[in-house]
């Protein structure tokens, strides 16, 4: 947006969650019984995501994390993306994990806020 000169203000919140985890989305009415079982490991992926952040692994380590906490069958990845404010590459101490899978037919998102700390 930023290079196609779109005025924009992004504007940071918590990301509201139903009960069992996953984030608020119309887009959750779509799944089955069984897909919403597996759309669970969303959360838990970002939260391991967040552990491995806290622990002071690399970029590299906290990603293939997630994504091994997402692996399965009826899953498919999109993305596994650490970025900054500006959803460019992070180069501060802090950033955004941001998930994207589909699940049946029903494709779903979700971030977390990251602490990141000075590292190489």
């Amino acid at each position: 947006l930023k290079s196609q000169k779109i005025p924009i203000n992004l504007v940071v919140g918590p990301t509201v969650r139903e009960i069992d985890g996953l984030a608020l989305s119309s887009r959750n009415s779509r799944l089955s019984s069984e897909e919403r079982e597996l759309a669970k490991k969303i959360p838990i992926a970002l939260a391991q995501g967040y552990d491995a952040a806290i622990a002071g692994s690399r970029l590299v380590e906290i990603r293939q994390q997630v994504r091994d906490a997402l692996e399965h069958p009826d899953i498919k990845i999109h993305y596994v993306e650490l970025l900054n404010d500006q959803l460019e590459s992070i180069n501060n101490d802090h950033g955004w994990l941001l998930v994207a899978v589909t699940i049946g037919r029903t494709r779903l998102i979700d971030n977390s806020f990251i602490p990141l700390g000075k590292r190489n």
